[in-house]
Formats: structure tokens, C-alpha cells, sequence
């Protein structure tokens, strides 16, 4: 997630440069100049029946983006989702470009980089709809043809009236959903220590080290990631207010990468909602199967 948040950023500068190209070629001034092509001949081949083809090219690196065909009848969220995977494309194109430039002066055959990520609408109501992405990015292939492609998550919430979106979905809560983090911290560790004894039933036991150390490291590495590091969707009944969560850490972010995305999922509470932002809290209610999960009194402008 932060890599790709990383990269989202330098496409959104990107695109802000390309906008003002013509200002600034007239006072003078070097600009940035997108090379990328919104086409290519993976995007015409068959694709399942889940999924529409997006993607960009150039002569640096080829992206590509599964788009569900859920959102074929939901024009304002499918145009930011293809907002994003523009922006993010011309990041990672800003980057390809650099490497081959690099390449070339250390005299290393260039690879092309590659992007592969696949969109899943995690929820959508009246107000909201939330998606996930998980896939693929290999950067600077040409250091190491031989390195596993890196297994990224991140996610949006568009809000479909307004037409915003945000990319850490904790901005939309007062205190970036910080009441729940013990939570997820707990739930979390339910799932390392299970890999961890699956991988080795003797780990954690006497004169092993701990799975999860006083200091709430996983294998005296990992501690509990913070949700900016995560990809952060919401669900609900169909059509209805949120009230659940589903937090996904990409390889390496909670634990060792061979252990693979992990994936938590916690409910609303009605302490988390009285911290949802007012510009957003049509699309959200407290869950109804926890414990004191009653709506709380109404919050004061937030």
C-alpha cells in the first residue's frame, strides 16, 4: 500500500504538470510530458466474466487493470476508478523511465516494467462504494530479472455524489479510525500465531523465542502494521450503510512475504461511527450482530 500510494502520488503530480505543460512551455520552464498510450493488445484479448480490461502503455512499462463489470451500470465510480489507475500508471511511468535512463548508464539491458492489479467492489450504497485492488508490480526488473514480482493492496472510497475519492479511507474518520486499532491488533495476532504454529508447532514454546514479543512484534520483526499501511474497504447488505471492515496487509507489511496477504475483518462500532466525518456519515452504521451495537446519540459537526 505505500508503495503504490507512493507512486499514486508522483502520478497525481504528474498529471497536474501535463495540465499546465502549455503555462509553463511559454515562461520557459522544462515540463513533464506523459508518454503513456490508454491501449494496448492485452486490453482486446477474452477476459472473464467478472472483469473489463483497462490498461496503459509506453515504451517504458505496460499497467494493467481489472475492472469489475459491476460498475459497466455505475458511470461516476468506474470514471475515478479509472482516475486512479491513470494516475497511478503515470507514477509508475515516471519511475520506469528513470530506471531505463539508469540502465543505460550503468550499461544493463532495460526491462520493461510491469503492473497487474485486479479491482473487487468491496461494497456500495447510496453515498459510497468502496473497492480493493491486489496484484502485481515489478519494479526495476532490470537490478533483478530474477526477483518476485511485489504483491501490492490498496484501496478507494469514492463518494458518489460528490465525485471524491479517497485512497486512505481512515480520512474519513476524526480520529483515522484509531478506536479500533486494539482490535484489529488482536485479530490480527489470532492469525500470525496460527501461521506461525502451523509453519512450526513447537514455535513459541519453552526456549523458543515468542510469536509475538512484549513489544507486540510477530517473530521479533513485524509489529501490528498501521492502517495507513493497509488496504482499507467497507461492506454491507446490498444497497445499505456500511458496517463492516475489511483490512487486507500486503505480503511483508504484517509478517514474512511467503505468508501472504493478511486479511482481517472487523464490524462498525457504535464508537467508531460517532467518529465518522459528517460529509460521510449517511454512508456508514454500527453493526447489528455485535455486542452494544446501538446507534450511538448524535455526534456534534464534525
Amino acid at each position: 500500500m505505500r508503495a503504490i500510494i507512493t507512486l499514486l502520488g508522483a502520478g497525481v503530480v504528474a498529471s497536474a504538470s501535463v495540465a499546465c505543460a502549455q503555462d509553463t512551455a511559454e515562461a520557459g520552464a522544462t515540463s513533464y510530458r506523459s508518454r503513456l498510450q490508454p491501449s494496448c493488445a492485452w486490453a482486446t484479448e477474452p477476459s472473464d466474466d467478472r472483469h473489463d480490461r483497462r490498461c496503459y502503455r509506453s515504451e517504458a512499462g505496460e499497467y494493467h487493470f481489472h475492472i469489475p463489470v459491476d460498475l459497466r451500470n455505475h458511470a461516476e465510480v468506474a470514471a475515478q476508478v479509472d482516475s486512479v489507475d491513470a494516475e497511478l500508471s503515470e507514477g509508475m511511468d515516471m519511475a520506469a523511465r528513470q530506471d531505463r535512463d539508469d540502465a543505460k548508464a550503468g550499461g544493463l539491458v532495460f526491462l520493461p516494467w510491469q503492473v497487474d492489479l485486479t479491482w473487487e467492489l468491496v461494497g456500495m450504497n447510496r453515498q459510497l462504494a468502496s473497492l480493493i485492488a491486489t496484484g502485481t508490480l515489478s519494479p526495476r526488473p532490470s537490478r533483478n530479472p530474477h526477483a518476485q514480482p511485489h504483491e501490492a493492496a490498496v484501496a478507494m472510497l469514492v463518494d458518489r455524489r460528490s465525485g471524491r475519492f479517497l485512497t486512505d479511507a481512515t480520512d474519513a474518520f476524526t480520529d483515522q479510525m484509531d478506536s479500533v486499532r486494539s482490535t484489529y491488533c488482536a485479530l490480527l495476532d489470532i492469525q500470525r500465531i496460527a501461521n506461525a504454529l502451523n509453519a512450526d508447532p513447537a514455535a513459541g514454546s519453552e526456549g523458543q523465542p515468542k510469536i509475538v514479543d512484549e513489544d507486540g512484534r510477530y517473530l521479533g520483526k513485524w509489529s501490528c502494521p498501521y492502517f495507513g499501511e493497509l488496504a482499507v474497504g467497507f461492506a454491507g447488505e446490498s444497497g445499505q450503510p456500511f458496517d463492516r471492515i475489511e483490512l487486507i496487509a500486503e505480503p511483508g507489511i504484517a509478517g514474512p512475504e511467503r505468508e501472504g496477504y493478511y486479511r482481517v475483518a472487523m464490524r462498525i462500532t457504535p464508537a467508531l461511527l460517532a467518529q465518522v466525518r459528517r460529509d460521510y456519515r449517511e454512508g456508514f452504521r454500527a453493526a447489528k450482530d455485535c455486542d452494544d451495537c446501538t446507534d450511538p446519540a448524535p455526534d456534534q459537526e464534525r
